[in-house]
């Protein structure tokens, strides 16, 4: 198992950042407001589940793709939780962070743990995930979650 950079009583600045970009991603995405959810990614966005790699071009063409009820019935889904995030390169432009979760239930049953690669950018003055590399395509395959 990592660290987690996110439970270190001192951060950096970037760990900070990092840390509440990542904080606001999963609280958008268990709220299944793909439109809210969208918002904190950039574009065009990536996403590598195991040999599959999507690219989203456009806020509207993501969240178009991105139907969080599916989700809900293939595996009843409720909400993501971390495990563990561990900031393991930075610099002013980019982060990235090695991450785990696990999804639950609506009733808080685990269903799974997926280990990840995030990488956060910063466009424009603003943070955001550009990219993530998971393992959990077995769940959703054609989607980005």
């Amino acid at each position: 198992m990592s660290k987690d950079t996110c439970s270190e009583a001192s951060l950096s600045h970037y760990a900070i950042t990092g840390c509440k970009i990542l904080d606001e991603y999963t609280e958008a995405f268990n709220t299944g407001d793909v439109n809210r959810w969208s918002i904190i990614l950039h574009y065009p966005h990536v996403r590598i589940a195991g040999n599959r790699v999507r690219v989203w071009e456009t806020q509207e063409e993501f969240a178009k793709d991105n139907d969080m009820s599916r989700l809900v019935e293939k595996i009843n889904w409720g909400y993501n939780k971390w495990d563990w995030r561990e900031l393991v390169q930075f610099g002013p432009e980019k982060m990235h962070y090695l991450v785990q979760y696990s999804r639950y239930t609506v009733n808080d049953a685990f269903i799974a743990s997926f280990e990840s690669l995030y990488i956060i950018t910063r466009i424009g003055g603003r943070w955001g995930v550009q990219g993530r590399s998971s393992y959990a395509g077995v769940f959703a395959e054609d989607s980005g979650y």
